[in-house]
């Protein structure tokens, strides 16, 4: 109402420059084809195939930041820093705390002033990352506190319980990942020889990226990269909030080696596709069928007390529904996601129907193939979820998991 008609009446003599968040952009009567749009995000901003060229732009950003605060106060930022760290791994941490979102940056400061300098202490790696799970626990996670959607996105298909729900099983699953491979349950060259595995990046298809729209929006994930992954399909790299993944004892980043930043994130253990469809799957909501609303399924009985009355528009009724309804279309590139191919399919049907442990020779005897290419077969099947590979008294076994017989033995 106050943009459209300055913008539509300047004739070009006056150019309007706007700050909204992502996915909150209305335009109105604006001709959005006429309008730049320049994303702050640091992965859009400084895109590049190689993430260690991103990181790089972003962190000379951050030092830049840094610098000209200080020296606008006439004192130097390197005076703060403890003496014994790598400055260009505190810029660096810095980064990976804050995401260059200077909001975020003066709250890391002002706890890092608050536990060390006010102490006549200097502050070290160790202090800043204490400050970011500090403003996770003060200010992120109070997010879910919040009784009402202010800070949501227009299009809100989660609420808060759920999307409170959805980031335990995202770090659940971190968490197991880093235990699998610990123990030596994964495997691969790029996975052996990690004794404290990074775990805090997943890979999702692009078009579940609205699912994770409003946790984003809160800082709770962020994206990181795009790329490719092992099959050639495009997928999205987010990653943890930083405070969070040291609140939950997980470590932040990738292997800094050779072909890390590019191939670390492909290993299909990474991929949270199937985590997100089965979280929407087995969740319900309450929605208004008049505008839309969503509500928690634990507020039932109060909805229901008002015979279904929707308390946002006082007209709508609503009724229960399942989550994956409201994304059917995000979904759907899902089920190719989850096609194997033929002897993968076989292996899973027999371990199914046998319900036991089995050795990938009584597997490859019961399907006439040899037991090496089932051991190869099982060893992408593992990397998807969909078996477990173990010994037992000295002799490895395969098993079936629950997420493989949900997806392609169990009621859709």
């Amino acid at each position: 109402m106050i943009l459209s008609p300055l913008n539509n009446t300047s004739n070009e003599k006056f150019k309007l420059k706007v700050a909204a968040y992502p996915g909150r952009i209305y335009y109105g009567k604006i001709d959005p084809n006429k309008i730049d749009e320049i994303s702050l995000d640091f992965y859009n901003l400084y895109k590049a195939q190689r993430l260690p060229d991103i990181e790089d732009s972003a962190v000379k950003y951050t030092k830049r930041l840094l610098k000209n605060r200080f020296d606008y106060y006439g004192v130097s930022f390197t005076d703060y820093i403890d003496k014994q760290e790598d400055i260009n791994e505190i810029y660096y941490l810095l980064f990976a705390t804050t995401f260059n979102i200077p909001r975020v940056l003066g709250y890391i400061l002002h706890y890092c002033y608050l536990d060390r300098v006010s102490k006549k202490r200097s502050i070290t790696k160790h202090a800043i990352a204490i400050a970011s799970q500090k403003y996770y626990e003060d200010k992120l996670s109070a997010y879910f506190r919040l009784n009402r959607y202010a800070l949501e996105p227009y299009d809100r298909k989660l609420d808060r319980y759920n999307q409170q729900i959805l980031l335990k099983e995202i770090v659940n699953q971190a968490k197991d990942i880093r235990k699998k491979i610990i123990t030596g349950k994964l495997g691969g060259s790029l996975l052996k020889d990690l004794s404290n595995p990074p775990t805090s990046h997943f890979t999702i298809f692009p078009e579940l990226e609205s699912v994770l729209s409003a946790l984003e929006l809160n800082t709770l994930i962020s994206k990181y990269h795009e790329m490719r992954d092992k099959d050639g399909k495009d997928i999205s790299v987010f990653a943890l909030y930083y405070g969070l993944c040291v609140k939950e004892k997980l470590e932040w980043g990738y292997p800094k080696r050779q072909r890390y930043d590019k191939d670390y994130f492909k290993q299909r253990i990474f991929s949270f596709n199937t985590t997100l469809h089965e979280f929407l799957k087995r969740t319900q909501i309450i929605k208004c069928t008049d505008c839309g609303a969503v509500f928690s399924i634990d507020e039932k009985d109060k909805i229901e007390f008002f015979d279904w009355l929707c308390r946002e528009c006082k007209v709508g009724k609503c009724q229960v529904v399942k989550l994956d309804k409201d994304f059917t279309h995000e979904l759907s590139h899902l089920k190719e996601h989850e096609l194997l191919e033929p002897i993968e399919i076989e292996i899973l049907q027999t371990l199914y129907s046998e319900d036991k442990a089995m050795r990938s020779k009584e597997i490859s005897a019961l399907l006439d193939v040899t037991y090496q290419l089932v051991g190869k077969r099982t060893d992408k099947l593992q990397e998807k979820g969909l078996v477990d590979k173990q010994y037992q008294n000295h002799v490895r076994v395969i098993t079936i998991t629950d997420k493989a017989k949900s997806i392609y033995f169990g009621d859709d």
